[in-house]
This record gives structure tokens, C-alpha cells and sequence, in this order.
């Protein structure tokens, strides 16, 4: 049984991670975590260990594109504290959060890990833990604004007034880091929208096109010479009793699609005849 173990802080600073969230949200101004002693219940750092620089905590996230953050926290706060600072999300899926801890004075602990799933089409609504946290009151806030298609003043004048209108118990700090996010996320969000539009209307569908635009027919000019020729002298040896074809009329363009040709009969007479 463990000893010590690494647990998730939440207080007026650091929010939980949750377990997914919406992509236009997917940034955190701090994520806390500190070292317990195993079976301390609880979300806050109430009886955290108080190491100081003898212990370092080490974030890694990664995604299905490899490792898309990674820090050092070499020192907690007073109440043993471990704050990992401005974390920002710019793709949606699975995010995988390892938190270890180098301390020599303590034996071996087992690594946290968590797990984020960020999606581009998702609700605050759908997560109950958004509805938790220092910064509920500025994502709920928002998200009504987004939804009545309400246009941001994304300067610092727009910043300071959207400050004033919600009402937080954030640092003034904090509260602009996020919504500068917010807004940043945003401008990213709407760029992804106009890339793919301008890439369809530019592109359509020529990567998939089977042909050039303007083809050159001479090859297939080359591949019908003499079709014609070779298939009124088939018609005639069938009706000499020579061969038999069997064939399907196409619906379209007057074609005859060969089922079983010449050859293959030819093939099955010259080893019925060695039997």
C-alpha cells in the first residue's frame, strides 16, 4: 500500500480538472495539486505535505499527437501547494494528464493520471463539474453571450468592462488571463472554419478526381483502335458455330460487356480434348 499520494487541489486559484469540457473552454489558468498521506480525504490542501524544495512536481499532457505540454514545478506554495500555470488546448480529443513527483526524502509515489476529453460540439451543460470552481461564473457568462450571438470587444478597454459585469472572486490578473483565452480560442476556432472553407473552394474535390481536368485522349484513342473490327469478327465466328458468347447489354452508351470470352473457351477444349 502506498504511503503518500499525489492528490487534485481545488481552492479560490485552481480549478479540477474535469473530465471533459468543451473546446472553446479548453484552457486553465492554474491546476493545483499536492502530497498527502494515503487514505486524507478531500479536495484542498488541508494536511499537504509541506516539502518545500526538497520535492519537484513534474505535469505532462499528451494527446494523440505526442506531448503537448510539459513543466516543472520546482516549488509548492505555503500550504504545500503545487500550482501548474496557464495550460492552453488548441485540439479536441483525448488528453492524458501524468503528474509525478521527484522527492528523495519520501519513498516511491505512484503517478496521478488524469484523463481530459475536450470536444469541438459540446454544452457546459453536459459536464457537471463546470459548474463547479472559480470560474464558473466568467464560462457561464460567456456562453450565454455566445449562444445570443453577441459580438466581443476583444481590446483592453472590452476586457476591463466585461471585468466589471461579472461578478468573481478571481485576481483582476486571472480574470483578464482567462478571457484573454477565451478570446484567443476563439479567433483560433473561427481561422479552423475559414481554412477549411477556403481549402474546399480552392481544392473541391481534385484530389480525388480520377482524370484531369482536361484530360489527353489520344491514350484512349489508342486502347479503342480496332475494337470494333475484333468485335464484328467475334459476331461472325459465333455465327458460324465457331464460338459462343455470352453477353449482357449495358443500358447505356450501346455496350457490350463480355462475360465469358474466346480465350477461356478455348482454354477448357484443349483440356477437355487431353482428358
Amino acid at each position: 500500500m502506498q504511503e503518500y499520494e499525489i492528490v487534485a487541489v481545488q481552492d479560490k486559484w485552481s480549478e479540477l480538472l474535469p473530465p471533459k469540457i468543451p473546446l472553446r473552454y479548453a484552457f486553465f489558468r492554474y491546476l493545483g495539486f499536492c502530497i498527502k498521506k494515503a487514505g486524507i480525504v478531500g479536495t484542498t490542501s488541508y494536511k499537504a505535505m509541506k516539502l518545500g524544495a526538497r520535492a519537484a512536481l513534474w505535469v505532462r499532457v499528451t494527446s494523440s499527437k505526442g506531448t503537448v505540454f510539459e513543466s516543472k514545478v520546482s516549488s509548492p506554495f505555503s500550504d504545500g501547494t503545487y500550482y501548474v500555470q496557464d495550460l492552453v488546448f488548441h485540439d479536441e480529443g483525448l488528453h492524458t494528464f501524468t503528474i509525478s513527483v521527484e522527492c528523495p526524502v519520501l519513498p516511491p509515489i505512484k503517478p496521478l493520471v488524469l484523463q481530459l476529453n475536450i470536444h469541438q460540439f459540446m454544452k457546459l451543460s453536459d459536464e457537471e463539474s463546470l459548474q463547479t470552481g472559480p470560474y464558473v461564473s466568467l464560462r457561464n457568462h460567456f456562453d450565454q453571450l455566445l449562444a445570443s450571438e453577441f459580438v466581443f470587444d476583444e481590446n483592453e478597454s472590452g476586457i476591463d468592462r466585461y471585468i466589471k459585469e461579472v461578478k468573481h472572486s478571481l485576481r483582476v490578473c486571472d480574470a483578464k488571463w482567462w478571457m484573454r483565452a477565451f478570446f484567443t480560442q476563439g479567433a483560433l476556432e473561427a481561422q479552423k472554419q475559414r481554412d477549411l472553407k477556403n481549402s474546399a473552394f480552392t481544392q473541391g474535390d481534385r484530389s480525388s478526381r480520377r482524370k484531369q481536368a482536361c484530360p489527353i485522349r489520344s491514350g484512349d484513342k489508342r486502347d479503342h483502335d480496332g475494337y470494333f473490327e475484333g468485335k464484328q469478327k467475334d459476331v461472325k465466328r459465333q455465327r458460324r458455330g465457331e464460338i459462343r458468347i455470352f453477353v449482357m447489354e449495358a443500358l447505356h452508351a450501346n455496350e457490350t460487356h463480355v462475360v465469358f470470352c474466346k480465350r477461356e473457351l478455348h482454354q477448357q477444349l484443349a483440356l477437355y480434348s487431353q482428358r
